[in-house]
Formats: C-alpha cells, structure tokens, sequence
C-alpha cells in the first residue's frame, strides 16, 4: 500500500469518527438543552389545565399545558419519567414526556371527574372519579385500555383519591369524608374502612413504608398507625383547606398543599416545615395536586440506568475505536509497496541493522571481493 493509499484510508477513518461521534453524541447535545424530570422535583396541578414544574428547592423550571382548560388533579409519573396528569372538567388524562412537551390525551374511556391516579407493579392505571353519575375506580392497561371497573361505596362523593397497598390489591380511597375506605380490586369487594371519626374531610392519601397512610384531612394532615388510629398531626397556621399530598423520594419527608395554592414541605419524624410556602397559583385558582419525582423507587433505579449506561459506554466505545485505528495503522506503516518496492515512511519503525556489506534492498548480504584478485 503507497503513500496514497494510506492517506486515504486515514481520511476514511477520520470520517467514519466523526459520523460515530455525532450519532452518539447528538442525543447527549439535546437532552443537554432540554430540561429533564430529576429525582425530587415536584408537580403542581394549578387549573387551567395547567402543571407547574419545580426543582426540590421551589424554583420553577416550566409550565405544562394539557390545551383543555379547566382544573388540574391527581398527577403520577411512569417508569419512563412520563407524566400522567388527570383533566378534573376534561375527564381525560393527559401525558407529558419527561421534559414535559405534551404527548396528548392517554387511554378512556372514563367517567365524570377523574381525579386521581396510580399504577401498579404490571404497568395498569388506576383513576378514581369523584362525580355522579360514575363514582367507580377504573383500570386500564399500560396501552390506555380499559380492563375493568369497580363499584365502591362512597361517603360525601365518590373514589376521589385511590391509593394501592403493596399486596396490589387492596385499594385505600377517600370519598370526601370522614373516613379512609378500602376495597380490594383482586376480588372485586368492598372491605372493611381502614380509618374512620376523621376530624375533617379526607382528600389525597399516601402509604407509609410502616403500613400507616398519611392523609390530607382539610383542617389538618393526619398520620395514622397501621390500624387506622391517628399518632400524629402536622399543620401551619392558617391553612385549613389541606387538599394535595405526596411523599418525598428522601422516604423522610412529604409534600402538601391547600386549596388557596400553599405548597409545603413536612419531614414527617418531627413535623417541621423544611420548605415553603410556595405559592403556585393565582386567586380563583385551586391547587388541584402534587406529584414528586421518584417517589416510586423502581422508577429511579430504571431512569437511574437509562442516564448510567450511556455515559459509560461513550468513552468505552471512543476508547475502543482509536485502539483498533492505532492498531490498524501500526500495520500499514513500515510495509513496502508491491508495485514499486518503497518503504512507506511516515511514522514508520526503525529499520533494522544490518551486517555491513548488505544488500539493503533485498535484505541479502552482498558477495565481497576476495583481496587480491580482480
């Protein structure tokens, strides 16, 4: 191969790196200037049809629209970091991808004024309605299909807000009342309340990792044990329409919010306000719900992955690639050319000694003269 040949097929390979890193590398430039859910951001259902993005410590990353106007509710994100947010007046649940741009309207049918939303280990939705005539929790499976409905009592209204046990049967609810409801969506039958003698009415719940719930309570947010009984309040003077909750990814800390848009921050151990209040929405305009990135574990470990992997196969593969071009190229260089019987220089190894009196371009010893003779 001549010098021309070698610098052609250097240009190839020059080439071919720079294709390689630009299809590698253009996804990591475009979720660079696209903002990201992170683990610990939280989502604000302010009405409107509308969501507020925060960053843990309050600051306002973007506002989400649904494009369907009136209020705002229940919120949940996906294994994907997708954002399922339900549409009160709609009675639809809109989807976000996780940078927030609006996917469009996901799954149905359901019913009058969906409010709430959880999934299960399989991937299924649960939506609970809170008006007549469709009081039922709905499942529907990961494609938006609905798979099955269930009829549950209710006290001041309907499912309003659902919340599935570890067993991924037994489904907790509150129904605008005094009381934490339960029926099991396995066997499709009503149980036994969880909770009952609530001080005031019960909106959105959450399970603690003890088997006790935490629930907004309207005049306060209770805490209850295993068995239903109360053990703990937390509250800030002057709010006393708690509506909106949700725990932290820390599993020590919730977040809860009132009607008038207050949105606070509790560590749970001692009751202490950490963060707020944040106000998230104007007069006119209630605080319809709360979600937080990563409260569901196996959604972190999953995205945790999908950022890992990347970031870690780059350099290896970049790594790889020049390896195999200085391998390859430490074979070109130094061979003679077939058609003329040149060395090729550039950057070729020294060549060996030879004896004196060689015959360099064969490589043989030449004949020497014996002295004397002619």
């Amino acid at each position: 191969m001549g010098i021309d040949s070698f610098r052609t097929s250097k240009r190839i390979k020059r080439l071919s790196l720079l294709v390689f890193l630009t299809l590698v590398w253009l996804p990591t430039i475009s979720l660079a200037q696209s903002p990201v859910f992170e683990e610990g951001d939280f989502v604000a259902a302010v009405g409107n049809g509308q969501v507020n993005w925060y960053r843990p410590d309050g600051t306002l990353v973007k506002v989400l629209d649904t494009e369907l106007g009136g209020a705002t509710a229940g919120m949940i994100f996906d294994n994907a970091g997708n954002l399922y947010v339900t549409n009160f007046h709609a009675d639809t649940v809109s989807q976000f991808d996780n940078s927030g741009n609006l996917s469009g309207t996901f799954g149905g049918p359901y019913g009058n004024s969906p409010e709430s939303i959880v999934f299960d280990r399989k991937g299924n939705i649960y939506v609970g309605h809170a008006d007549f005539p469709d009081f039922t929790i709905r499942k529907f499976d990961s494609a938006g299909s609905l798979l099955a409905q269930f009829e549950v009592e209710r006290d001041d209204r309907g499912s309003d807000w659902i919340e599935l046990s570890p067993d991924q049967c037994t489904m907790l609810y509150t129904s605008e009342g005094t009381s934490v409801k339960r029926f099991n969506v396995c066997r499709n039958a009503q149980l036994r309340d969880f909770a009952s003698g609530l001080p005031g009415k019960a909106y959105a719940l959450r399970l603690l990792d003890d088997d006790g719930v935490l629930v907004a309570d309207s005049v306060a947010i209770c805490r209850l044990d295993a068995k239903g009984n109360i053990i703990k309040t937390y509250d800030v003077p002057g709010e006393d329409t708690w509506f909106s909750l949700n725990r932290d990814p820390d599993g020590t800390s919730f977040w809860s919010g009132s009607f008038n848009g207050n949105l606070y921050k509790f560590d749970i151990a001692s009751g202490n306000v950490l963060l707020g209040p944040i106000s998230t929405c104007n007069r006119g305009r209630d605080l319809g719900g709360v979600a937080v990135f990563g409260e569901l574990r196996e959604v972190i470990a999953i995205r945790f992955s999908w950022w890992i992997i990347p970031s870690i196969l780059f350099p290896l593969l970049v790594l790889l690639w020049l390896r195999f071009h200085r391998r390859s190229a430490q074979q070109i260089v130094g061979r003679p050319d077939i058609r003329t019987g040149d060395i090729n220089t550039a950057k070729a190894p020294k060549p060996r000694s030879v004896s004196k009196g060689a015959n360099i371009k064969h490589g043989k010893p030449s004949p020497q003269k014996r002295r004397g003779t002619s």
